[in-house]
């Protein structure tokens, strides 16, 4: 019968990703990998047979860079795209310069709501139970009830960017028809940045188009709230840009994999591809900005801005601060929230309001973008050029794209289960210390200087930890025989 079946297409899927050995090229890489790093952590989920069904790995740096920019994370299914592809995905997120970082690695044989859950689940406890803010996945009844379980506090988002791409597909006829579409469209869920503005230019499309009665785009609008910006206002993302997506893993599949590779080729690759993501981010870390990147107006926000901000983070607030200059603000309620109209030169379809609280130095605006990327929109800083405000206010800087992303204490997010992350227990105290080493890594590989003096501390700390534990031992032993 249907088990039968479900067995069956297992079976297929595990001599395809495996050929003969049935995971013993996994088992081997995990192993190899755990010898190199003790915290490098791997589950695997079994079937009645004993063979593998699911997979989930994470290795340090992955809980390292989780700490920093684990506040937004989108599970890349890729695979399912393309009939190539190993059915691998990977846990990513965005760093401070706007680039992919990787949290986590999964096998997923088997398809169902329970493997997905349980996936999520694994995936979760490598993170020491800390949520993120947002989870973005790829529309599935199967991934959106796992979500629903694991990650219920968060807000679950589908990725647009799937979602538009699908649009040639299921439109093929009316996009040969008519070019002009797939681009409206993007413009249409891209750029509307209210509610009102959106359902007006999605009207008029399907009236243009003559797409009234598709019901595919009817199911999509339907669930609008799940994935088009516009109604996406109370959860953050970590999107610089509405409209550049950024690099992700699937333009790794792409460059690789145009045809089926081993296991093992494929997970080494995407090691490299690790590997060169950090190497990246370590230089962008080193190198500030760069002289083309002269300020655009006079004012201190900028220069604070720059001073503050990476290079990615503060082009897309130069961005904004320069729209706001074309933009024309003009209170109309005075009072602990003054209430502003913004507009750009007399234009009232651009209209958006803006609530300014001088006291607590918080603004809310009601296209939401600061709540979406955590850099202030231009209707916010044109507030603020005609309020007299100087200086970014405490409130309105976020310190995950500033170019102190990695320091100090790093904690977003809710925990789940039992008491806080910081329990005193052998993993929790491992992985402090993991990151206290990571951070001597990082800056140690700077110059060949640093690398020595780097070296030689750690040494030096290796050896007095050791002498303290031996002494322990020693002590130990002493009042034992002394009994």
């Amino acid at each position: 019968g249907k088990f039968q079946e479900h067995e069956n297409q297992l079976q297929e899927l595990r001599r395809n990703v495996f050929g003969d050995t049935n995971a013993q090229g996994l088992f081997n890489y995990f192993k190899k990998m755990q010898s190199e790093n003790s915290s490098f952590f791997f589950s695997t989920q079994v079937d009645s047979k004993n063979c593998v069904s699911n997979a989930v790995w994470v290795d340090a740096r992955a809980r390292m860079a989780y700490t920093y920019f684990g506040d937004a994370v989108y599970f890349d299914t890729t695979y399912s795209q393309n009939e190539n592809m190993l059915p691998f995905a990977a846990f990513t997120g965005v760093n401070h310069h706007g680039d992919t970082v990787v949290f986590g690695c999964a096998l997923i044989l088997d398809r169902t709501e329970s493997s997905y859950g349980w996936i999520f689940e694994t995936w979760l406890t490598a993170m020491d139970n800390r949520l993120p803010f947002s989870f973005t996945t790829d529309e599935g009844k199967g991934i959106a009830a796992a979500v629903a379980k694991v990650f219920p506090q968060c807000f679950h988002r589908l990725c647009r960017w799937r979602i538009l791409s699908r649009c040639k597909k299921r439109l093929t006829d009316v996009c040969t028809r008519f070019p002009g579409l797939h681009d409206e469209l993007k413009r249409c869920v891209n750029g509307c940045d209210t509610v009102a503005v959106f359902d007006m230019f999605w009207g008029s499309i399907l009236d243009k188009y003559g797409l009234r009665d598709d019901n595919w785009l009817q199911s999509l609008y339907e669930i609008r709230d799940k994935w088009v910006p516009a109604y996406l206002t109370s959860s953050f993302f970590a999107e610089l840009s509405l409209t550049h997506r950024g690099e992700t893993v699937s333009r790794f599949y792409r460059n690789n994999f145009s045809s089926r590779v081993s296991l093992n080729t494929f997970i080494s690759r995407f090691d490299q591809y690790i590997d060169s993501l950090y190497a990246s981010e370590a230089q962008k870390d080193i190198t500030s900005f760069s002289p083309e990147q002269f300020p655009k107006t006079d004012t201190v926000l900028e220069k604070q801005a720059r001073s503050i901000y990476t290079r990615a983070a503060f082009e897309t607030f130069q961005l904004e601060l320069v729209e706001a200059m074309q933009h024309y603000a003009v209170k109309v309620q005075d009072g602990s929230y003054m209430k502003y109209y913004v507009e750009r030169g007399g234009d009232p379809p651009t209209r958006h309001t803006v609530f300014y609280n001088v006291a607590e130095k918080k603004a809310w605006c009601e296209c939401c973008r600061f709540a979406f990327s955590a850099i202030l929109c231009r209707h916010v800083l044109s507030v603020f050029l005609v309020a007299g405000v100087i200086m970014l206010p405490e409130p309105c800087i976020t310190k995950r794209w500033t170019k102190k992303a990695k320091t100090g204490p790093e904690l977003f997010g809710l925990n789940v289960g039992n008491g806080s992350g910081s329990a005193d227990t052998v993993v929790s105290r491992y992985n402090d210390l993991v990151r206290d080493a990571i951070k001597c890594a990082e800056k140690g590989a700077v110059s060949a200087g640093a690398f020595r003096v780097a070296k030689e501390v750690l040494h030096k700390a290796f050896m007095e930890i050791r002498g303290l534990g031996e002494k322990l031992n020693k002590d130990a032993l002493h009042s034992a025989s002394s009994r």
